[in-house]
């Protein structure tokens, strides 16, 4: 029996998934044919919330035991939806790259905004924060949704932050579009937001982030730091799409990556300007040979192979580390044996959906302040998991 049982739990979190997924699925289908059949009777007024919400038992999320705050927050999110659903993205005065990417968005609009209703939900659950007081920081915000979202529940002081300037500028446009009014817009890493809030003294007693965390070179660094940007009582939830322990994911991912290790792509609609379409390996292998070609280095053709290979996941000035490590005492850089697949942009440092070992970081966080920081979901749920977080709080 006590093989028994774990199976029988496994097979029913695995059940629970399936069917947690095939509602959203069909509650983003049928979502918007309400919204425009309310919108053509004018009913608009009438708040679905009640009867048709974002977070609900069964949603395939757990959710707070606040149900006052839950229900503002599926209120926020019905509007929210509204205001996104009616854009003509066409007419907005953004890159092509976040029209293309909030068009797709707006395709599954109500999955994506029910993520961020759990985000939020849980952010501000945990001390129950009087939201004009609620200092929240959008890390990594791309189009903004999950701000719009803070905006719309009732956040005052609301702070958007993305390393790449033309979402910046485009999230301000979008924003506007949809009247809604953020404080404050931070452009670049950590390093310029700790620089901010030095200057400024704002500092963020929430902070959130989804599909961001992945893509962070060193992430190790970034939550050895986060606690210089954060508030004396503060939480944190990131959430990444990049789950490692869901075989179908992980396998996913593990064939992305070796894809963009090996082959170039063409340009395309929408392509993110500061990412190279250059198979990663052949860009690692020229800034080698540029390197060595400017520092009159000898180093034999199965040399500079090499180091292209055991240079993967470095960016420009680790792999120049790297070379000169290698002439110095013969040494190669460190593969990770965990997962090996793992690659990112030699030039910017932007990781292809990294996949992390969440144990790992969690104990990094709790080396600073937030003493109190877990993995999310619950370790038997992960495997069936589309998603994997980090929650923590000080």
């Amino acid at each position: 029996m006590k093989n028994i049982m774990p199976t029988k739990r496994i097979v029913n979190d695995l059940y629970l998934s399936i069917f947690s997924n095939l509602r959203r699925i069909i509650n983003n289908i049928y979502y918007n044919n309400i919204i425009q059949k309310t919108q053509k009777f004018d009913m608009s007024k009438y708040l679905l919330g009640y009867w048709f919400p974002f977070l609900y038992p069964g949603c395939g999320f757990s959710i707070p035991r606040n149900k006052k705050l839950v229900r503002q927050i599926n209120i926020a999110a019905e509007r929210l939806y509204r205001k996104i659903i009616n854009l003509d993205i066409s007419k907005l005065g953004i890159s092509d790259y976040n029209k293309k990417y909030l068009t797709d968005k707006k395709k599954i609009l109500y999955i994506e905004i029910q993520k961020y209703s759990y985000l939020l939900s849980w952010i501000l659950s945990k001390y129950n924060y009087d939201l004009s007081k609620c200092c929240f920081l959008d890390y990594g915000g791309g189009t903004g949704l999950l701000s719009l979202l803070a905006l719309e529940a009732g956040i005052k002081n609301v702070y958007y932050n993305d390393i790449y300037d033309v979402s910046c500028r485009d999230a301000a446009v979008i924003a506007k579009a949809v009247h809604l009014k953020r404080k404050d817009y931070i452009q670049g890493d950590l390093d310029d937001i700790i620089h901010y809030c030095k200057n400024t003294g704002i500092y963020f007693n929430a902070i959130g982030s989804y599909d961001v965390i992945e893509h962070i070179y060193d992430i190790k660094y970034f939550f050895l730091n986060i606690d210089k940007i954060a508030h004396n009582k503060c939480t944190i939830f990131m959430i990444s799409g990049a789950n490692p322990y869901n075989k179908k994911i992980k396998n996913e991912l593990m064939l992305q990556h070796k894809k963009l290790e090996n082959e170039s792509r063409n340009k395309y609609y929408g392509w993110k300007q500061r990412d190279t379409l250059e198979s990663y390996h052949s860009v690692r292998k020229r800034i080698i040979e540029q390197y060595i070609d400017q520092n009159n280095i000898k180093l034999k053709q199965d040399e500079i192979q090499l180091l292209s290979k055991y240079t993967r996941g470095m960016v420009k000035q680790d792999i120049e580390k790297s070379v000169d490590q290698y002439i110095k005492n013969g040494v190669l850089p460190e593969i990770d044996k965990k997962f090996p697949t793992n690659t990112c942009d030699p030039y910017t440092g932007n990781w292809a959906e990294h996949l992390m070992d969440f144990d790992m970081l969690i104990n990094i966080l709790k080396t600073t302040n937030f003493k109190s920081a877990r993995v999310v979901p619950d370790k038997d749920k992960l495997s069936s998991s589309d998603i994997i977080g980090i929650f923590a709080s000080k």
